[in-house]
């Protein structure tokens, strides 16, 4: 997440899953800091260009969590 990304560019998908193209990795953490989210790794892209997305990474952890629970929950040993 965020500073642990190390390419100098990459390819950026905004929160409300939209493309915005390749940008600088400065560009795009500033992007998500206006916003109050997360800069988060998805997938190496081609040509060396990874793509990332701005994303709540608190949010999707904790909805992982609560569907681990459910599953658990419903699980006959």
């Amino acid at each position: 997440m965020n500073e642990r990304i190390r390419a100098e560019r990459v390819q950026l998908i905004d929160q409300d899953g939209n493309n915005c193209g390749t940008v600088s990795r400065n560009e795009a953490l500033r992007m998500a800091q206006e916003v109050g989210l997360d800069l988060v790794f998805l997938a190496p892209g081609k040509d060396d260009v990874p793509i990332v997305r701005i994303m709540d990474m608190g949010k999707v952890l904790y909805e992982k969590k609560k569907k681990q629970a459910e599953t658990k929950k419903h699980q006959s040993v």
